[in-house]
This record gives C-alpha cells, sequence and structure tokens, in this order.
C-alpha cells in the first residue's frame, strides 16, 4: 500500500510519500518498503517518485574534479623535478 504524507519542519510543510506493507501475524506489524519526500518546502513529490525528474550534471562535474586532480598531480611532479 503506497500512502501519501505531510509534515511540517519549522514554518513550511513538506510532502511526501510511503509503501507500507501491513501484516496482521505475530501481532501485527508494519514495514516500511519504500519512501521518498520532497525537502523544498510547498513542493511536489508523486507517489512512486524516488528521484528528481530533472537529472543532475553529475558526469560533467566528476569530469571537472578529474581534471583537477590530474592538473595538482602534473604540478607536483613538476615541482618535485626542479
Amino acid at each position: 500500500m503506497q500512502s501519501p504524507f505531510r509534515f511540517f519542519s519549522g514554518t513550511d510543510t513538506l510532502y511526501g510519500w510511503a509503501e507500507l506493507i501491513l501484516s496482521t501475524t505475530g501481532g501485527g506489524t508494519v514495514t516500511v518498503n519504500r519512501w521518498a519526500y520532497n525537502d523544498e518546502a510547498d513542493g511536489s513529490v508523486k507517489v512512486g517518485q524516488t528521484s528528481d525528474p530533472t537529472p543532475a550534471p553529475a558526469l560533467s562535474t566528476l569530469a571537472l574534479l578529474a581534471a583537477g586532480a590530474f592538473g595538482v598531480r602534473r604540478w607536483r611532479a613538476r615541482r618535485a623535478a626542479a
């Protein structure tokens, strides 16, 4: 069962959803299988949505980080050789 919810953080209202598994055996248990929430004030999240629909530029960020590390390594090698 997927269930939407809302909660309050200070003066902001945040929304989310949770997939619950209810069992009546063994005294009854509730298991949270999957969940997600939106951490933007008054933002929305669709039930079943587990990630931001707009992809982050992760590959370009990693490429910039690798280029910087390569530059630092090359600079250190030249400095040690001098």
